[in-house]
């Protein structure tokens, strides 16, 4: 199993010392129960980002900061604009080598030692962007197991259990700035976790062939494409 953080607000913390275990919480403690740890050490690692607006894909994700560094200058070797990051990321756990416990009737999340190689990803995320206005999970359409959500607002917090190919989904209860309801997806592919913002219509089609409009004023703006 490995573990993944997607915060592009940098709202997920790491607290080396508890009351009694070192944990991780959001920066606000209160919104959710923290992650505590029970003898496993994170490790602080690098990801370099690049920029496809509305979009960012991780192309590096690991421990080595030269090797971030040569990624990233390979990214925009020949290109007139800088168009990827280097981020120094909250620590996170080691591959394979925790797993998770929850006692019974309760919200808290323990993260043991032990050998889990399972192919599953234990995401902390943010759903966040200006793009989406009031965000709501779209519970029917996420596949991934949520263990805790902050409430529905932006940015809402959450931890998910993903297998590969699971996905967690939020959409855009109101229309944004630009007039569009938006949905913002994030996949575990079995390496990295696939973030995308798209418009509900185009990502209604992709994912099921068929979109539903709020009524005739939108098939005929949809006509005049």
């Amino acid at each position: 199993m490995q573990h993944k953080i997607f915060s592009p607000n940098d709202l997920w913390t790491f607290h080396a010392t508890g009351n009694p275990f070192a944990f991780f919480a959001p920066i606000h403690y209160e919104l959710l129960s923290p992650v505590a740890l029970i003898g496993v050490k994170p490790e602080y690692h690098f990801m370099v980002v690049a920029q496809t607006f509305p979009n960012h894909t991780i192309i590096y994700d690991g421990p080595d900061m030269v090797e971030a560094q040569d990624v990233h200058k390979r990214y925009n070797d020949g290109k007139e604009y800088c168009t990827s990051y280097i981020r120094k990321c909250c620590p996170t756990l080691p591959k394979n080598s925790f797993h998770l416990i929850q006692p019974r009737n309760t919200r808290q999340i323990f993260v043991a030692p032990g050998e889990d190689k399972s192919k599953r990803c234990l995401l902390f995320g943010e759903c966040g962007s200006p793009l989406l206005n009031r965000p709501r999970i779209m519970r029917e359409e996420t596949s991934g197991r949520i263990l805790q959500m902050t409430r529905e607002n932006a940015p809402t917090l959450f931890v998910a259990l993903l297998d590969i190919g699971k996905r967690v989904v939020f959409e855009g209860t109101a229309k944004n700035p630009a007039g569009h309801f938006c949905v913002e997806e994030f996949v575990w592919d079995g390496t990295e976790i696939q973030r995308e913002i798209v418009k509900r219509y185009d990502w209604e089609i992709r994912t099921h062939g068929i979109a539903v409009v709020d009524g005739m004023a939108d098939l005929e703006k949809i006509a005049r494409l």
